[in-house]
Parts: structure tokens; sequence; C-alpha cells
């Protein structure tokens, strides 16, 4: 049976164009969506085509909403969009996904295909038309004025309606600690998980507690802060979930926990190597920096400055365990994570920090729509959004946050 395993982007926010609204009774440009039919367990790809009306638009954003069972794999630009100059970009959200169309020009579009989309049909899918109808419509004149818009529905057909049941529970095993391991501090538990069709999810419990889900599936891990446990025997579980919801519970596996008193922490440094778009980092650059053990953020300490060296000195708390994870974080970049920093290291070799991602304009530590518009509003302009450094923002920086568009902090 075949397995799909379906990328998804971060969620794409609204852009924030502003319209002013000025009704009228010209012929209304509309958004077409096509037709198409496959198989369940397969990947369709649906047109999306634009008819021009009286006013021209220049720019659109709408939504599509699949039904259960549709997912959003990935877009390509169709031929109006490309000879207007424009860029397609989408990004997957709840039920569905946001499609915007924009350049930073003012070049109507013409009548024809605006993109093709691929989507993937899960293996439950039952025969069956089901429609895909655009939603939240916004068309934007070259003035930037809003321009009335009409829409047409498609649909995507599947043409089998066999289903299999899956009632093969998925194997999972603990890789480490194994069993009558001493361990101390925050301890990575890892392991393996597998199935006929795909595992959805690896949970762990410590001595039979609420299950926490581990980071991945086919090879996970999770960790565990063991300082608020007692010292002596405790045991470690894993349970994995497949997409049918079966479920299979790994045998406890006994481990010995034997902390000590807190040891010192000692501050940790690091340095930048380069941030993206510019020649040179800038002197005096403040970074942010997050403490974490786990998905549990310990402390935040921000505007950290360099020192004479151009390293930055992050300290850790006396409660804080022995091995924690660094974020590190500067304004209008994306994060990036430093995974087991020993706290209790007094070293005076300074970490690099790879180069960060520009085009977080919001510092939201993604870039998406709400970064485009804040480097729109300020086009042919000095301010946010110069990712370059110099003195406006124009289609260098566009091509820099483009780039980026879609990706997440680490």
């Amino acid at each position: 049976m075949k397995s799909k395993r379906i990328a998804v982007l971060a969620p794409l926010a609204v852009v924030a164009l502003v319209f002013a609204y000025c009704g009228r009774a010209d012929a209304a440009p509309s958004i077409v969506i096509g037709t198409v039919s496959g198989p369940a367990s397969s990947s369709v790809i649906l047109s999306v085509n634009f008819a021009s009306g009286t006013t021209d638009v220049s720019a659109l954003q709408f939504d599509l909403m699949f039904p259960a069972g549709i997912a959003y794999d990935s877009i390509a630009t169709g031929t109006v969009a490309a000879a207007a100059g424009k860029d397609v970009m989408a990004a997957a959200i709840s039920g569905g996904m946001r499609v915007l169309i924009a350049g930073l020009n003012q070049t109507a579009i013409g009548t024809g295909q605006l993109a093709n989309i691929t989507l993937d049909l899960a293996n439950s899918l039952s025969a069956g038309t089901y429609p895909m109808a655009p939603v939240n419509i916004v068309f934007s004149d070259p003035d930037g004025d809003e321009v009335a818009s009409s829409s047409q529905s498609g649909s995507v057909t599947v043409s089998n309606s066999t289903s299999v049941i899956d009632s093969v529970p998925p194997a999972v095993a603990i890789t480490f600690p194994t069993a009558g391991a001493t361990v101390s501090g925050t301890v990575q538990i890892t392991g393996t998980a597998s199935d006929n069709v795909s595992v959805s999810v690896v949970q762990v419990s410590i001595d039979g507690g609420p299950y926490g889900s581990a980071n991945s599936t086919s090879s996970w891990t999770y960790s565990w802060n063991t300082q608020p446990a007692a010292n002596g025997s405790h045991t470690i579980a894993a349970k994995a979930t497949d997409s049918s919801g079966n479920t299979t519970i790994t045998p406890n596996v006994a481990v010995n926990i034997q902390n000590v008193s807190a040891a010192q922490k000692y501050p940790r440094l690091f340095v930048l190597t380069s941030l993206e778009g510019l020649a040179a980092i800038p002197a005096n650059l403040p970074i942010t920096a997050t403490v974490e053990a786990g998905s549990t953020t310990l402390e935040t300490e921000q505007g950290i400055l360099p020192n004479a060296q151009k390293q930055y000195s992050v300290s850790f708390q006396s409660g804080d365990p022995q091995f924690v994870n660094v974020q590190i974080r500067a304004d209008n970049y994306l994060s990036t994570t430093f995974q087991n920093i020993d706290t209790t290291v007094n070293s005076a070799s300074a970490i690099s920090i790879p180069q960060l991602s520009a085009g977080d304009l919001n510092n939201d530590n993604a870039v998406n729509s709400l970064d485009y518009s804040l480097m729109n509003g300020n086009w042919l302009r000095p301010g946010t959004g110069d990712l370059n450094g110099d003195g406006i923002v124009n289609s260098i920086d566009f091509a820099i946050l483009k780039n980026n568009f879609g990706k997440s902090g680490q």
C-alpha cells in the first residue's frame, strides 16, 4: 500500500493589503477553478484560471478549502501570472490553502491560467465528486483599490471507491537508554517506529504517567528532565499510533536515576558568522537567547550585546539542567537553535552561529505574507525591509524575502 508524506508549510497569514472599496457596475473579473479526477492515494493537478473584467486586476488573494482527505502539496505559476511578472505564493492553512498572486509592479493580469495546484488524495477517500470553491477573495487594481470579484467553483472527482481497512499495528522500540542504565539530568530518550501504512505519532510515558509526544515518528527523540524525580528506579514506555488508529506500547524499560546536587553553571559564548544579505555584521547588534529544556522555556534574555571580541555571552540559572537547548535570534532574522549545550562547562571557546536567514520583518520567527506587506509599504524608501542595508527597500530585498518565504526559525 502506498504511503504518502505531506510537507506542510507554516500557516500563511492574511496579507495586509489596504483597499478602499469603490463600488463599480463594471463586469467583474473572476477566479475559475477547474475540474479534475483521479483515484484515491494519488496526486492530481487542479487548474486555477482568471477571467479579466472591465477593471484591471494587478494582485489577488483567495483561500481554497478542501474536504477531509484532500491536502495541498505544491503550486506552479500559470502563464498569465508569469506574463504579468507576478509571484505565485501559497501555503497550507487549516482546512485548505491560501494563495497570493502579486508582484512589485502595476501590470494587469490577463485572462488565462493563473496557477496549477497539486493536491494529494488520501487512501481513505471514497468515490465521489468533492467541490472546490474559492473564498475570501480580494482583487486589487493597479492603484491599490479593491475590485469587485466573482468566482466559479470546480471539483475533484475520486474515481474509485476501494478502501482497505488497516488492522496491522505499528512497531515501536526504545533504543536509548537501555534497561538498567543509570541516567541523570536531561535524558534524550530515542527510539524507532514503523508501520505498513504510516505512523501518525509516537508518545512516551514515564512511570506509567501521561503520554507526551516525541519529536518525530520513524526515528524519534523525547527529552526527559530527571531532576524533579527522586533518585532510584523509574520506567519508560513508548506508544506508537498509526494512521488507522492502531497502537502498540513497548514493554517498560527500567532505568536508575542518580542526580547529584546542582552543579555550578557557567555562561557560554556565541559569535555570529554572517547575516544573510549583509556584507558585514553591524556593530553592537543585539540578539535574543532563549534557554529551553525540551519543549519547556527556562529563560529568555533579550538585548544581549557583543563584547570587544564580538562574542555574545549567554548565562544560565542555577536550577537549569546540565544539558539545555539555546535558541539565538536577531531582529529581522529567523532563529537557529543549538542542542545539548552543557551548562556546567567553563569554556572560553565561542560557539559559531551559522548564517541567519533574513526576511522576518515582524519578528514572529516566520517569513510570510505579513513580512511581504511590511516590505511593500516601504517600497523604494528607507526603513523596515532594507535587508541588504543599502538604504532603500528594493528588488534586491524582495529577492531575499522571496527566497525564504514560508520558512520558520529553528
